[in-house]
């Protein structure tokens, strides 16, 4: 089986206008943060912005899921020789965005763990992992979700054994904590 071409083009669209969606979302959260603090808008209608936010963002990631789930029903044992290496990040960012679908990140994650060795990114199904345990209200094992405390700063979800962390990213191929910690500073700044 050869990869899909066109398939990866329509994947890279809809990754593109999913981060665009985001980025634009993010920016606004960020604005309202700073004027909620500077208390130059009321508790409430920041509230009413993030809810309103929030449920655009249900919608796309709703919509986005239902293709992803189409591939993943008609060519689950050979999606990554379909998608290739670039196809296959566009699929695992969408499947990141399908909180709503549980069941369905947990089935890629199967997926992802039965491919053959090398072609699917190891940081993907660490990332993957933390998604699904965090939403589970588990401790995630590889440190890869944050949240935002009350001032919009990066602060981890609670993390299974710590002391092991590093060595448990480094088996997925990914930096320290500490390093990935630092990008996460920068991102939210």
């Amino acid at each position: 089986m050869s990869i899909d071409k066109k398939l990866v083009f329509k994947l890279r669209k809809i990754f593109l206008d999913d981060q665009k969606e985001r980025s634009h979302q993010w920016r606004y959260w960020k604005r309202l943060t700073v004027l909620l603090n500077k208390k130059e808008m009321t508790k409430s209608y920041h509230d009413r912005e993030i809810k309103k936010m929030r449920k655009e963002l249900l919608l796309l990631d709703k919509k986005n899921t239902n293709f992803i789930r189409l591939i993943t029903k008609k060519n689950e044992i050979s999606i990554a020789k379909l998608l290739g290496k670039r196809g296959i990040r566009y699929f695992w960012l969408l499947t990141q965005h399908a909180d709503h679908d549980p069941r369905f990140q947990k089935k890629v994650l199967q997926i992802f763990k039965n491919t053959e060795k090398g072609i699917i990114d190891l940081k993907y199904i660490a990332l993957l992992t933390d998604r699904i345990l965090v939403h589970e209200g588990k401790k995630q094992e590889y440190g890869t979700q944050f949240q935002t405390d009350k001032n919009g700063n990066p602060k981890p979800f609670p993390i299974r054994d710590p002391i092991h962390l590093d060595q448990r990213r480094k088996k997925m191929k990914m930096e320290s904590f500490s390093q990935y910690k630092k990008k996460i500073g920068a991102f939210y700044r």
